[in-house]
Order: structure tokens, then sequence, then C-alpha cells
């Protein structure tokens, strides 16, 4: 067994990280396809603010919720293939929103955070969001039955310590 397929059968999570034109985008497809093949149901999740995730898998673009991408992977390989193969692009307003929500169950208290104008700047302009959004969109879906395998692609990082502390010195 090499040592992709050990890592695609060992681990729940999978996660590409290094700076801007590495090959990121391209490996993380890669792993996720190679798992669908393998008979896991993955998904793949891009932070890549360069949006070529949906290029890479064959398809026009990618929305904030999972696209189901086994039927076109059948397509391409020429055979049914044994597990699942969904991807998606996390917007930064929805999975803000997402986490506010797991926050409270006061509607009230929601609407009130959703209508600052500060929500908005912060999940566009802050530095680190997309390093903490990229780490809550894992969690989220990592802890979903329906995945076996989630494959991260992260958002350009001069080293992966800086993306792992992002959300560390956000929450500060």
């Amino acid at each position: 067994m090499s040592s992709v397929s050990e890592s695609i059968a060992n681990r729940r999570v999978l996660i590409t990280c290094g700076t801007g034109g590495v090959g990121k985008t391209t490996v993380s497809a890669s792993l996720a396809v190679r798992a669908a093949l393998e008979g896991k149901r993955v998904i793949v999740i891009t932070i890549d603010p360069a949006k070529r995730r949906a290029t890479s898998l064959g398809i026009d673009r990618l929305g904030h919720e999972p696209t189901d991408l086994t039927d076109s992977l059948e397509k391409a390989a020429g055979r049914p293939v044994p597990g699942r193969l969904s991807a998606l692009m996390p917007k930064s307003r929805e999975s803000f929103e997402r986490l506010i929500r797991s926050l409270t169950t006061k509607e009230e208290a929601v609407q009130r955070i959703f209508r600052n104008p500060i929500l908005d700047t912060f999940s566009r302009d802050f530095s680190g969001a997309n390093e903490y959004l990229a780490l809550c969109e894992l969690v989220h879906f990592h802890d979903r039955s329906e995945f076996d395998l989630v494959v991260l692609d992260t958002p350009p990082s001069r080293n992966t310590l800086s993306f792992l502390e992002a959300p560390r010195l956000l929450s500060r």
C-alpha cells in the first residue's frame, strides 16, 4: 500500500498548506479524487482566494454548500466510483453566520450581530479571518457523519505554523 493510500485509509482529515503556487489546490483535488475512487465519502474544502478549485475539479464554480461531483468523476473515470466526492468553497459571511448561530440560541442576538457592519468588515478584511474560517469549516464537516474524509485546501501561507496559529491570534 502506498503512503498516499495509507493516509487516505487511516485519516479523517488531510490539509494542504504552503505558499501560493506550490500545488496545494492540485494536490488536494487529487487526494479527494483518489479517496473517492478508493471508496471514501470525501469532501474537499477550499479557502484559497485564487478560486482555482472548481477548475481543478472540472466545474465552473463552487458554492458555500457542498456540491456532489460523483457523477462527473464517474463520467471522467469511465467507471462507477465506490465512494462519493463533494466540494465547496465557503463564503466568509456565511461561515461567520454559521459560527455565530452555533454560539447562541437567541435569535434576537444573532440578528443584532448580523446587522452590525463590523461583521462585514471582519469577515472580509481582518487578518487571519480566512485561516480561522478554514478551520471552522474543517471542524463543521469533520463532525458530520456523512463524510469519511475532509481534505482542506488552505489559503496561501508562508508557513504552516502561521496557518495553524492564525485562529488563536484572531481570537485574542
